[in-house]
């Protein structure tokens, strides 16, 4: 009997800020209605197929599409040599599911991570367009050792910030980096790489204000050019370690996961959503404690 493929996959937690718009995002994941709607966010195309409620009223999953219409690949035999089109008409394109799910209670947001599906700044762009939400934030949830160690930390070294995409301006909202961001412009950057230290001096930097900024850099905010943070890297150490501890915010992060058994050859719908539904039901208490920076 031929085994069932498994393909691994991988969610991403996030606390969200809704700025006071609860209600229309309930609203939004309650009454939804699937609609042949489609909405454009930069080079690609999202569409919503549909929003779930549990049972019990605990949590909303939602299910998009990524509908990609260029650079598409061809398709080949594995009995002959050769490569063909797709043929596909001007109207369609190559579909990635998505799944995401909304924890009202705890204020948190589950998304699926994949490089070909919905990003979190695109998942905040639909929702917005869907229910005029606005300026929603996503706030990704960290380990609880390392959030555990940076809160300890009375005396930072080094902190190091990579950013693509850098020209956005709610990027720099909240930290005073107009000159950088001037610079990225002048230079038309796609990448910059920010490096503050003490080099051989003693003493720390401000303590307040790098644990401020990278609560700042860490947010996801909906914007016409999403930005992308590639490196967040603090080094310090609290008052009674011996050593400077370095930490990587990114790579710590809180990640689950778990396999997804292939439908013939491709994911389905409910194996997403079982995935999902158990990323939430395994982190639920560290979700129910999560306090951020």
């Amino acid at each position: 009997m031929a085994r069932t493929k498994k393909v691994k996959v991988k969610f991403d937690f996030f606390k969200v800020n809704l700025e006071g718009s609860e209600f229309k995002l309930l609203r939004l994941l309650d009454e939804f209605l699937p609609s042949e709607r489609t909405i454009k966010h930069h080079d690609n195309y999202f569409r919503v197929e549909e929003f779930r409620k549990d049972p019990d009223n605990t949590f909303r999953i939602g299910i998009i599409t990524k509908i990609v219409m260029d650079d598409l690949p061809s398709k080949a035999r594995i009995d002959r040599p050769g490569i063909e089109p797709l043929n596909l008409s001007s109207q369609e394109g190559i579909a990635n599911l998505t799944v995401f799910l909304y924890a009202p209670k705890f204020q948190t947001v589950i998304l699926q991570k994949t490089r070909q599906g919905v990003s979190p700044g695109a998942l905040l762009h639909i929702l917005d367009e869907l229910a005029g939400i606005g300026d929603i934030e996503l706030l990704p949830i960290i380990e609880r050792d390392t959030l555990k160690k940076l809160e300890k930390m009375t005396l930072i070294r080094n902190f190091k910030v990579k950013v693509a995409n850098p020209l956005e301006e709610k990027f720099y909202r909240d930290v005073p980096a107009k000159p950088i961001a001037d610079l990225v412009s002048h230079y038309n950057s796609r990448y910059v790489t920010l490096q503050f230290s003490m080099g051989q001096a003693k003493g720390s930097m401000l303590v307040g204000n790098v644990i401020k900024s990278i609560k700042e850099f860490m947010k996801i905010r909906n914007s016409g050019q999403e930005h992308q943070i590639e490196t967040l890297v603090v080094s310090g150490k609290g008052f009674d370690d011996e050593k400077v501890t370095l930490l990587d915010l990114l790579k710590d992060r809180k990640i689950f996961e778990t396999e997804v058994p292939l439908l013939g050859r491709e994911l389905s719908r409910d194996g997403l959503i079982s995935a999902i539904i158990r990323a939430y039901n395994e982190n639920q208490e560290e979700i129910k404690n999560y306090m951020p920076l």
